[in-house]
C-alpha cells in the first residue's frame, strides 16, 4: 500500500510553481495536513512563471483525482502519490517533487 499525501510533500506546476497549501487540518500525519481533492482546489501557485512569460501560466489548481479507496477524510478519499494533479488556466499537470511522499507511517489503498 502506498502512504498517503500530506501538506508536507512538495508539489509544482510543470514550470516548476510551487503549489502553496492552504485549508483546515482535519487529519494530522507526522505535522502534514492529509491531503484530499478539496484541499488542494484551495491551493494557489504564486510563483509560476510559464516558459519565457513574466505573467503567471497557473495560478491555481483545478482538480486533484486518485483518491484512496479504504481511507477518507469527511467523506472524501485522501490523495495518493500515483494522485492526476491539474492548474488553471490551463490545464496544465502539477507533480509531486522527487522525496515525495516524505512520510510512511500511513498508508492506505
Amino acid at each position: 500500500m502506498p502512504p498517503i499525501l500530506t501538506s508536507k510533500d512538495a508539489m509544482a506546476c510543470q514550470y516548476q510553481g510551487n503549489v502553496t497549501m492552504a485549508g483546515t487540518p482535519k487529519l494530522v500525519v507526522l505535522g502534514g495536513q492529509a491531503l484530499v481533492a478539496s484541499i488542494l482546489k484551495t491551493c494557489v501557485i504564486p510563483d509560476c512563471h510559464g516558459k519565457e512569460s513574466s505573467q503567471p501560466v497557473c495560478a491555481a489548481v483545478s482538480s486533484a483525482e486518485g483518491g484512496a479507496g479504504k481511507l477518507f477524510v469527511q467523506g472524501e478519499p485522501v490523495l495518493l502519490p500515483a494522485a492526476v494533479v491539474q492548474s488553471m488556466p490551463g490545464p496544465h499537470k502539477v507533480s509531486l517533487q522527487p522525496g515525495s511522499p516524505g512520510q510512511t507511517k500511513l498508508v492506505a489503498s
